[in-house]
């Protein structure tokens, strides 16, 4: 499937769909397996709920969401707003002020655009921000994340409780980037209530 002009409205249920659109405010949608989406104008709103998508998007205020397991999701543009629910997404966005959520476990998120705003309540997330003044929250079991000089983080730590026979939350922790206390570009876990540096 592919469209050029304005305001395309695009759907799609069957597996291994390729859908690509160059117009602004397109509707993309796609339920099946293995769909390749990519959009290059602006105001795109693209949604997919099969697994192993592949989604691209490099205009602005794009609005992408994927609720499949293994999609991997990237925009270029400024003001996205990304969100995944599938487990093993693996999301990276190069624009300003970007708006990324996870709820998946095992997320890799990479953000260099500022001002972005990144969080993930899945377990096993890693967050890797390079851009200036982004805010950064991992809600998620044995999460970790790096940010630039300037930048925010927020770690949760969890504790298995026999009593409970679960796991329960014990910490959380917000810290400031200042390159000194907590590095930048280096990789934190929260542990022990503290900050604790990760290879």
């Amino acid at each position: 499937i592919g469209s050029s002009g304005n305001y395309a409205q695009i759907g799609s249920s069957g597996n291994y769909a390729q859908i690509g659109s160059s117009g602004d405010d397109a509707q993309i949608g796609s339920s099946g397996d293995d769909a390749k989406i990519g959009s290059s104008g602006n105001y795109a709103q693209i949604g997919s709920s099969g697994n192993y998508a592949q989604i691209g998007s490099s205009g602005n205020y794009a609005q992408i969401g994927s609720s499949g397991d293994d999609a991997q999701i990237g925009s270029s543009g400024d003001d996205a707003k990304i969100g995944s629910s599938g487990n093993y997404a693996q999301i990276g966005s190069s624009g300003n002020y970007a708006q990324i959520g996870s709820s998946g476990n095992y997320a890799k998120i990479g953000s260099s655009g500022y001002g972005a705003q990144i969080g993930s309540s899945g377990n096993g997330a890693k967050i890797d921000s390079t851009g200036e003044s982004c805010v950064i929250m991992c809600a998620g079991i044995n999460s970790v994340a790096k940010a630039s000089k300037g930048s925010w983080i927020t770690l949760s730590e969890w504790s298995y409780s026999d009593k409970k026979q679960r796991y329960i939350p014990v910490c959380v922790k917000t810290e400031f980037v200042d390159g000194k206390k907590i590095k930048a570009d280096t990789y934190y876990k929260l542990e022990g209530g503290v900050f604790k540096e990760i290879q």
